[in-house]
Parts: C-alpha cells; structure tokens; sequence
C-alpha cells in the first residue's frame, strides 16, 4: 500500500492512522536503555500469533472462499453467502473460528448441512460435524448481510469498492483473517446493470439477469492470496482497456486497467511505461508470478494506492497526464512480487511489503531515468526517514501501536536498508539474494527471519550485525569528522581522517564509508573505510592539494556527519604517517597493483603490519604481506581477484587495507569479471 500521491504525502499521514485506529504518533514511546531495543524475541523473529493450543483459528488451513455477494449500490449495504473450503490440522477438531464483525448471519451449512453457530466478539464459531480426523477436508457456507460503516467496503456515487489492510476484510465477508493462512478465492459480485466489477484472478464470466436489471461477474484466482489483498471494486462509470506483455517463449501478460472514463485519456499517459516495468521488475526478481495486472481508479480514496492481487485500488489524484505519480505507480506494481506473491508472515513484518516496494521505486527510476533520478529517490527516503526519526524513532522490525504504515521508517528506511544491503554484499549477490527470497517463497510467506537466512545462503556470511542494527533496533550511524592535509617534501598531501561515532560505544555501527577528497575543479581520490569501532583513523596520500572532503558521496549509508574543528581526544595527534596510493587499474579484471608508502621509518618489534583484502561485508579473503619490513619505504604488491585458497572472487567492490597497532589505511577496489 502506498498511503499518499507522489504530492500529498504528508497531507495523508494522519488519514491512514485513522483508517485503522492504530493510534496516533505522539503515543509512540520508546526506552532510552540500549539493552531495551534489542529483545531476544526479535531476535527469534517470533510474531504475534497466539500459541497454537488456545487460538481457536490454529485449528484448520483455510484453502478456499468463494464469494457470492449482491451490491445493490444504494448504500454500503451488502448480502449474499461466502464458502469456505478448509482442511483440519487437528484430530478431532470440534469447531472452526472466523472472523465475522457487525454481520447479520442468515443461516449457516456444513457440509450441506445445517449448523449452529455462535458469535462474540467478532468471532463466529462453527462447530463442525462428528469429529474429522487430522486433513480431513470441509465446506462451510454462511448467508449474511452487513452494511458496514466506512471500513471494508465503500459506498461513494462515483464507485465502491472494498479496502481490507490489514484486518478489515473480517468487515465484508467471512474468513480467517491473518495473512499467514493464504486460500485461492473466487468473487461473483451481482450489481446493477451497467456497473463494471473489477477484482482478483481472471474474468470467467459476466451474466446479465432475464429482466436485465442485474448483471454478475465470475472473478476466480487458482492462486494463494491473503484475506487483505481479496478486492470488488465497482463503478458504472470506467472505460476499460489492456496493454499486454509478450515475454521470450511467447507467453503474453495482461494489464488491464479499470479507470474513469474523463480520465482515460491522462491515464494512458501516467502507465505508458507500465508494461515496460513488469518486464523490468520480472527480469531482476523473477517472472510476474499472476494471471494478470490490473488497475482500478477510485475516488475519494484514503490512501494512494492499495496493491490488491492482479487488481491495484489507486486513487483519482493519481490521474494526471504528466507521470508525475510514476512513483506511486510503481510502488503497487513492485508489490505483486513483495507482499501479494511473497506475503509477509505477520505485521510485525510489515517493512517486508512496503520497504522492498519503495526501493523498486528507486530501482525503476535508475533503469528509466538513470543514475541522477536514483539518487533523487535514495535521498527522499533518507530525507523522510531522518524527519520521521526527529520525531519518533522506532525500529523497523514490530512497529509499536501507530507505526504499522509509517511513512519514514517502514517505507523508507525499510527501502533505504536494501540500498544499504545492495551497496555491502555487492551487486551480484544482491540481485541473487531477492531472486532466491522470491522463488523460495513465491506463494506462501516470509518472516524477516526468513529473509535473512537467504541473505547469508547467498553470501556464506552471518549478516546479524546487519540486521541487528538496521532491523532490529532503532537509529542510524552519525560521524563526527576531522580532517587535514600537510603537504610532502617534493609534491603530494599526506591526509588524515578521524571518524567518531556518536551513539552506545558499546554497541557502534559497522559499514563500509566512501571518502572523497577533492581539490581545484577537477582532482579527486575516493576511498572506502570499514567503519566497526568508535574511532577510526585512515591517512594516506594525494598528488595534488585537496580542499573538500565528503563523506558518503553516493548516499550509501543511513548517517549525519558533521565536521568537528580538533582530533577528539582518544587520538594519539603525533602518529606515524602511511601512504597507500591509488591502486592500478581500478575497476579490474585480471589484477591490480597498489604501492605502499612509509613517510616516517617504524620498528618492527613495536607493530605487525600487514596488507590484506577484504570484502564489503568485513571479511578477510586475502593476505598480500603479512610482515612488512621496517627498513622498506616503498613496495608494490599485486592482487589477481583471488582469495587466499586461489578461488576466483566475484565482481564487487573490495577494499585493500594496511593495517596494524594504530595503522589503518584503504583503498578502494572494483573487481569486474
């Protein structure tokens, strides 16, 4: 879901926190104690749902609905009967619980039979016949009416339609509403004649009544969906038309659109590149997993968009003509694969959804409109985080009460952590990451747990720093900075840096920093430095008389800087000063040579210096000198792209570090196979 326009983002804050009274903002409450935000359970990945002995829905796996629903359309009144098809998961399972709120039940049937029922507190209980043994399978069939009252289904002169993220499906229809407990559905909405019905799966069939004045259509999805992402939306109003994907093999892919026909004309406009991004976004994650795309317009609309299965609810505002809310277009798109086809296992969860979707945001702007519109999006969501952060500041990972849709930190800092994730595993093994998180979870769900088990399957490495600190406690990393240059005899700068991290000085931040240092209107060097401890120290040398220095120039990595006038205090001010230059050629494919400076002799008893490789997660893959001699003021040494066993490395970037006692200087290597 994307709860604004592109325009209107903040103006829609407070109406997505109503919608579900989740609370408001100035209820979040958060403890100042470090050891407080690192709870065991998170660490479990556990969720919110009950112990399987007492929760009276743990009972049975729900494996279809079929719904077969009257909109007269004069109200937001609604009848008709919902079938569920479900299988024990329990011997002798006596009753099966539903969620039903503010419903009239008319009659209920199980197994074709008729049956009690028992309602309280939203929940309807149905005992079932005999006693079924374990995988038994069932149908229980409940007649209702119900009119509810702006939540669920929406009653407008322009349209209805039906809104359920995340628990008000429970207002429209009967069902077990959790999005762990995914069924295949099938929707047959009567209306008047002359209303269009949009809604999940393929169109089966569309029948007008023998008077004329009724006309039902026949949705029906074969494939698992989650209670919230169920739609009917409705209107005698739309123009209805397709674009069509061809993919390699000649498979075809329908989008199917649904909006107002004084907006047709714009519309074609805003999704001309529609298509283009399904191609996109099945490329790099993996084939469209639906029968089709769809969307629908409504208006007046709480939200911007809701990624409802094959068929998005977007609003009115979005019509523009111009692709101005491109972005949000994108964002319910990007959810066929993040949240509709790899569903989140609980709310707790929820960064899984509306993160991954909000970086696709990003990653469609950097294939369609190039590296300065990516890092446009890259730092809106910085932005929007750090303003959500001065505020309130909470973890992404089990948002408290009001923060489920947050627009800084779920959104957002949940996106700006994949760019951070890309930027530290290197670009291979990001795009192998969410291509084996989505076809190994394709239909079903995923904790974030789950998540990260497939992060470090792909990379061999234990990532619990990485979600330690981004997921699973609240912050960012803030620099305090000092730097100077002292120019060399002959020509050069010798430059040192001192990086401090503000924050728990037990608990301090890793991630590899880019530093750049500029001078004059053309001469540049960057770095990269692996920040782990409070203090880091990196000096090495310049051909030419830099002025500027900027960290993070590409926006990798969630922080504040701010430049301090002084070395802190923890710095021995009188060090002794080592030069690594620039290593040759940088990017490289078959080796690269990196040449290694003592301005100021050392003893060899007093340190252990040595060069070594590692990669953007911290680890070590290569030794190129483990005993560097005191009496050598200048060497050379040369990496192949191999790691200490002789085994081929894989493109990414890599930083070259001399380092022992108080030395620590890097450079930056790009390895291009």
């Amino acid at each position: 879901m994307n709860p604004r326009a592109a325009s209107e983002r903040l103006k829609f804050i407070p109406i997505v926190i109503c919608a579900f009274s989740l609370g408001s903002a100035a209820a979040f409450s958060l403890s100042a104690d470090p050891a407080n935000n690192r709870l065991q359970e998170k660490k479990q990945f556990l969720t919110n749902r009950p112990d399987s002995d007492s929760d009276p829905f743990a009972g049975y796996d729900a494996l279809h609905y079929r719904l077969e629903l009257r909109f007269p359309l004069t109200s937001s009144h609604l009848s008709g009967a919902m079938t569920l098809t479900g299988r024990t998961l329990k011997q002798d399972l006596a009753a099966v619980a539903l969620h039903a709120r503010g419903m009239t039940i008319r009659s209920v049937t199980v197994d074709d039979a008729p049956a009690a029922s028992a309602e309280s507190d939203g929940i309807l209980l149905i005992p079932l016949n005999g006693r079924p043994a374990l995988n038994d399978t069932f149908r229980i069939r409940v007649e209702y009416w119900t009119e509810p009252d702006e939540a669920g289904f929406y009653f407008y002169d322009s349209c209805a339609y039906t809104m359920s993220e995340p628990t008000d499906a429970r207002l429209w229809f009967p069902c077990k509403d959790v999005p762990w407990d995914k069924a295949t559905a099938e929707v047959i909405a009567t209306v008047p004649a002359g209303v269009e019905v949009a809604s999940n799966g393929l169109l089966q069939a569309r029948t007008l009544s023998d008077d004329g004045e009724w006309e039902s259509f026949y949705w029906k999805t074969d494939l698992p969906i989650a209670t919230y992402l169920i739609c009917a939306t409705m209107s005698r109003h739309y123009a209805v038309w397709s674009d069509w994907n061809v993919f390699a093999g000649g498979d075809s892919l329908e989008s199917r659109y649904y909006v107002f026909k004084r907006d047709s004309a714009k519309a074609r406009e805003d999704f001309l590149h529609m298509t283009a991004a399904i191609a996109f976004f099945s490329e790099r994650f993996g084939p469209y997993p639906f029968e089709k795309y769809g969307m629908a317009e409504v208006t007046p609309f709480g939200f911007g968009g809701m990624e409802h299965q094959t068929m998005t609810t977007i609003n009115a505002r979005w019509i523009r003509g111009d692709r101005s809310v491109e972005d949000g277009l994108v964002h319910e798109l990007a959810h066929a694969w993040w949240g509709d086809a790899v569903t989140l296992d609980d709310w707790p969860d929820i960064w899984l959804n509306e993160g991954f979707a909000t970086y696709c945001e990003a990653l469609f702007f950097e294939r369609f409109y190039g590296k300065e519109s990516f890092q446009s999006q890259i730092i809106g969501m910085r932005d929007a985080y750090f303003n959500q952060a001065t505020k309130n500041d909470f973890a992404v990972y089990d948002p408290p009460e009001g923060g489920l849709f947050n627009w800084g930190i779920e959104y957002n800092k949940g996106g700006f952590i994949l760019h951070m994730l890309r930027r530290t595993v290197g670009e291979e093994a990001f795009w192998k990451i969410l291509q084996a998180y989505f076809i190994t979870y394709r239909y079903g769900n995923a904790s974030t747990g789950d998540f990260q088990k497939v992060c470090e399957s792909v990379t061999g490495s234990d990532l619990d720093w990485f979600f330690n600190e981004w997921i699973f406690e609240p912050g960012y990393l803030f620099l305090e900075y000092y730097w100077e240059a002292r120019p060399l005899k002959g020509s050069g700068t010798s430059l040192l840096v001192v990086l401090r991290q503000s924050g728990d000085p037990q608990n301090p931040f890793q991630a590899p920093i880019d530093i750049r240092i500029a001078g004059g209107a053309s001469e540049s060097r960057d770095t990269t430095v692996w920040v782990r401890n409070k203090t880091e120290r990196i000096e090495w040398t310049v051909p030419f008389r830099p002025d500027t220095l900027i960290l993070d120039p590409e926006n990798n990595v969630l922080m504040k800087s701010e430049r301090i006038p002084g070395i802190p205090d923890s710095i021995d001010n009188a060090p002794e000063v080592f030069s690594v230059q620039p290593n040759y050629p940088n990017p490289f494919n078959r080796s690269t040579r990196v040449t290694i400076g003592c301005n100021i002799p050392f003893s060899s008893t007093s340190r252990n210096v040595r060069l070594c490789v590692y990669n953007l997660l911290g680890e070590r893959v290569r030794t190129l000198d483990s005993s560097i001699r005191s009496d050598t003021l200048s060497f050379t040494r040369e990496w192949d792209g191999t790691d200490d066993s002789g085994r081929s490395l894989p493109s990414g970037v890599y930083v070259i570090r001399l380092e022992g006692g108080s030395v620590s200087v890097e450079r930056k290597a790009v390895l291009r196979r």
